[in-house]
């Protein structure tokens, strides 16, 4: 699903027989990022970061957008239902809405997932720290307290952007932590 929607194709996908559990967990809406994506790791229990992190990562991500997608599909259920009214405006405010939610939700999943695997090899690092004009790449290690400090090789410095679809968004990656060359990124 997560290729053929990088396309534009749209899957339609849905895990019925959570939406009651999620429903009761997550009160009746959408739960922080963090908690959905650990809520996703919790439903592929086979999947051992361990023995493979990118099958993991990939079981993972399937599973959230699967499990995001059921919730998602109630949840605007409801406001379709109550409908628009002839509020043009509103309707794309909404679909719009919708769309941003997706999107973002998706990216931060992929953090999640990738801190997760991280934490499970004991890997250093920050997530989103602080570089060079505001600048917050996704992951810096060993971590941002090492990036600040001069006496720290700039060779045992790395960064990792992280990004669900690539399009243009790879070009943030090159001005994020300009001590650090080179620079990498994982989509």
């Amino acid at each position: 699903t997560l290729i053929l929607e990088s396309l534009g194709i749209d899957v339609e996908v849905a895990e019925d027989t959570y939406l009651d559990q999620m429903l009761e967990r997550f009160g009746g809406g959408f739960p922080a990022t963090s908690v959905f994506s650990a809520y996703a790791r919790e439903k592929v229990p086979e999947a051992d970061p361990r023995e493979s992190p990118d099958d993991a990562l990939v079981a993972w991500m399937e599973r959230e957008v699967i499990l995001f997608r059921t919730l998602e599909k109630h949840l605007v259920a409801d406001r379709l239902v109550q409908g628009f009214d002839g509020d043009v405006d509103g309707f794309l405010r909404f679909s719009l809405s919708v769309q941003n939610r997706r999107k973002s939700r998706a990216g931060q999943a992929l953090e999640h997932h990738l801190g997760y695997i991280f934490d499970v090899f004991g890997v250093q690092c920050s997530r989103h720290p602080v570089t060079e004009s505001g600048a917050r790449p996704d992951f810096l290690f060993p971590g941002e307290r090492e990036y600040h400090n001069p006496v720290t090789p700039n060779s045992l410095l790395t960064m990792l952007g992280a990004k669900s679809t690539c399009k243009d968004r790879w070009r943030q990656v090159l001005s994020e932590a300009e001590r650090i060359w080179p620079k990498h990124l994982l989509t």
